[in-house]
């Protein structure tokens, strides 16, 4: 095991994000933000893939409305709110939720979900 939990919620709680700068913690730290900053850059990759997917479907004039995953879909709803933007109508209330930001963390709360469960299920096989 790399890093234990207890370390993982000492180096990266906001009360306590100063003892990310001692040695013993800082190691930990770097291994942290260094895997997290390797899966949101799969899922900047995976998400860039989908959008030129979109984009060239768009061009080619075969957008036929078909939603194939989540990520198509809130980024359907992301070019609706900055069609509405532009056009000058009144957003929704739920437009300032739908963006890019929001799309990566979400993407990756799942990965993390995905990982948790594979892991538990892996831990209780004989």
């Amino acid at each position: 095991m790399l890093f234990t939990w207890k370390t993982t919620q000492i180096v990266c709680s906001s009360p306590l994000w100063w003892l990310r700068y001692f040695p013993p913690f800082a190691a930990t730290y770097k291994l942290i933000e260094k895997t997290i900053t390797a899966a949101f850059q799969s899922i900047d990759r995976e998400i860039g893939k989908i959008v030129k997917r979109r984009e060239w479907e768009q061009q080619n004039g075969l957008g036929g409305g078909e939603m194939t995953s989540l990520v198509d879909n809130f980024l359907d709803v992301v070019q609706k709110a900055e069609e509405r933007k532009k056009s000058g109508d009144v957003p929704f209330k739920h437009d300032t939720y739908f963006h890019m930001d929001a799309l990566r963390s979400l993407c990756f709360d799942f990965f993390l979900a995905a990982n948790e469960t594979n892991s538990n299920t892996l831990h209780f096989m004989p």
